[in-house]
């Protein structure tokens, strides 16, 4: 009995050994699983790097010294080596170099030297300026006599997009204020009578509105992809789906138990948004895909009024007017000669993907009549980091 006892008990002891053994094996499988995971994401980022790094040291081949001129290691500012500041490329450390010589006020205040009679801005001390473009010249060996060229072709470009994005960062400023405590809770459900034919493709950018003449509500829905089939090949059919709301109709089911004398009442609600027609966006917009739309509203519900539309692929935005008609799809977009595509701002590198920057367009708001916020989603793996650097932020343009 005693050695029947002492068996049980070992085995119990065993099979608990055994269970903590699985148990730590299971953890350190997904703790396993969530380190290369992490690994190959920094791979990943490892090699839109040196993509860049390659892609910018194209860019300066023409302009590096042949000579067999000397450099020097040793630039010195302030107790700083310039030359011994790390960067990711010439723009990189252009930037970086420009924060350690001026002021974070001379940077949103002044502009690039030479100034200019008619200007309001100073021009950023020349001196200053001078030990800053030795050093960009030291730092990448780059020829003495094709650095005005150098300077002008690329290099000033960056440097006034620098300027114009420290003055926006003393402009801009995002707040969020909180007015009630009370959370977000959903109103109403209501279906959308639309077939998706894809799993990932389907309304990108939604718009609510009231037509003032009928006093009906409507939803505009952007199409992600041309023609509103992630089949079509074309690249100019973009589709605006017009939603009209149908009244909820209630239904009512009373169910009588006299036995337990109790009533189990059944209510249920039922709205949907039904198709009235579709906007088609001009022949002329040739847009791959469609990621966002936004209407600027000077009065709530005022029509006519701006639209507009961005593309990811294409990193560019239409802006367009739209106006109400009194039959379906009851609103209109203008005559093509009413509309205009504005790229966003490119790089002066060209790649394959044609120097885009802000690659990952991913929303678009009206802040102003010709004021316009986008915001950027993550950067694709096989985006080259001129994508990087503007993903997952919000940008601020003025429309000219």
């Amino acid at each position: 009995m005693n050695n029947s006892l002492i068996y049980v008990l070992g085995s119990n002891v065993l099979e608990g050994i055994d269970n903590r053994i699985n148990e730590l094996n299971q953890k350190l499988i997904a703790n396993s699983s969530k380190f290369d995971q992490q690994m190959q994401k920094l791979y990943s980022k490892i090699d839109r790097l040196s993509s860049n790094v390659n892609i910018n040291t194209h860019a300066l081949e023409p302009y590096i010294d042949k000579s067999g001129e000397r450099f020097q290691d040793k630039l010195m500012f302030k107790n700083i080596n310039l030359l011994g500041v790390m960067a990711t490329d010439y723009g990189d450390y252009s930037r970086q170099i420009l924060r350690i010589i001026f002021t974070g006020d001379e940077l949103k205040t002044c502009i690039l030297p030479p100034g200019k009679a008619h200007l309001t801005r100073e021009p950023l001390d020349q001196e200053r300026f001078t030990i800053f473009l030795d050093a960009v010249r030291f730092k990448f060996k780059l020829d003495s006599v094709n650095f005005g060229l150098f300077y002008k072709s690329l290099l000033r470009r960056k440097l006034t997009d620098f300027l114009i994005e420290e003055r926006r960062r003393e402009d801009v400023q995002t707040r969020i204020i909180l007015t009630d405590s009370t959370p977000i809770r959903v109103l109403e459900s209501c279906t959308i009578n639309w077939d998706f034919t894809a799993n990932n493709k389907g309304i990108e950018g939604l718009e609510f509105i009231t037509h003032q003449g009928s006093g009906h509500s409507y939803l505009l829905g952007l199409c992600e992809v041309n023609d509103c089939d992630p089949k079509s090949t074309s690249n100019n059919n973009g589709r605006i789906l017009v939603r009209e709301k149908k009244e909820a109709t209630k239904t009512r089911k009373e169910n009588c138990f006299k036995e337990i004398y109790t009533i189990i009442k059944t209510f249920s609600v039922i709205c949907s948004w039904d198709p009235v027609g579709t906007l088609v966006i001009p022949s002329a917009v040739h847009f791959d895909d469609y990621s966002s739309s936004s209407m600027y509203h000077r009065k709530e519900n005022e029509l006519p009024t701006h639209v507009a539309v961005t593309s990811q692929v294409m990193s560019q935005v239409w802006v367009d007017m739209i106006e109400e008609i009194n039959q379906a799809p009851f609103f209109s977009l203008s005559p093509l000669n009413n509309n205009t595509i504005y790229a966003l701002p490119r790089t002066h590198i060209v790649t394959s993907e044609c120097g885009i920057r802000y690659g990952n367009i991913e929303g678009v708001a009206w802040q102003g009549r010709n004021e316009l916020i986008f915001v950027s989603d993550q950067a694709k793996n096989d985006q080259g980091t001129q994508c990087i650097e503007k993903e997952q932020s919000m940008h601020y343009f003025f429309l000219p």
